[in-house]
């Protein structure tokens, strides 16, 4: 979502702001892009000017740039999501050939499982099923590894014992769930 962020912030300076919610129904409306974006590309990685960034890769892979005023961020927000999908997709076969295991599966937590428009690219793309948890989902795993680290559970590769990540996310999870009963 930072590509989005990044056009929202642009495009808010310049006239009517769309709400993310507002921009992925739009999305969903928008015939599909010609052409993918290589949303790892470093210049993509950087703050501001981002539909101009997008347009720049466009230009260099030769296809036509798109107009970058907000009245058109429907269509950069449909080429995002097409190319998010698509590169979703090319990392989890990676990961299926990899680990040898044929995936069946897909789970979206965070603020990415609330986005339709996303999930429904990102399951025709990968084939896989695809479930949605819930959107404070990723805000726990984060503490989770933060916890772990604190505790002093170090791992050279990752950063924090995935043992530990998952003893403190079942802690938080069991503590939020005991918050939400006494409410």
């Amino acid at each position: 979502m930072w590509l989005i962020r990044q056009c929202l912030h642009q495009w808010a300076e310049e006239g009517p702001e769309w709400s993310v919610p507002e921009l992925v129904a739009a999305a969903e409306r928008v015939a599909t892009p010609e052409g993918l974006l290589d949303v790892d590309d470093a210049d993509l990685l950087l703050a501001g000017g981002m539909p101009q960034r997008i347009n720049a890769q466009r230009v260099r892979m030769g296809l036509e740039a798109l107009e970058e005023g907000a009245e058109n961020a429907p269509a950069f927000a449909s080429l995002i999501f097409h190319s998010l999908a698509a590169r979703y997709a090319e990392v989890l076969e990676r990961v299926a050939f990899h680990s040898g295991k044929k995936l069946k599966r897909l789970f979206v937590v965070g603020g990415g499982s609330q986005n339709d428009c996303l999930n429904r690219l990102t399951q025709e793309a990968t084939g896989l099923e695809l479930f949605r948890g819930a959107a404070e989902s990723s805000t726990v795993g984060n503490f989770a590894v933060q916890l772990a680290v604190l505790e002093g559970s170090r791992d050279e590769v990752t950063g924090a014992d995935a043992e530990q990540v998952s003893r403190w996310a079942g802690r938080l999870v069991l503590a939020l769930e005991q918050t939400v009963t006494k409410s």
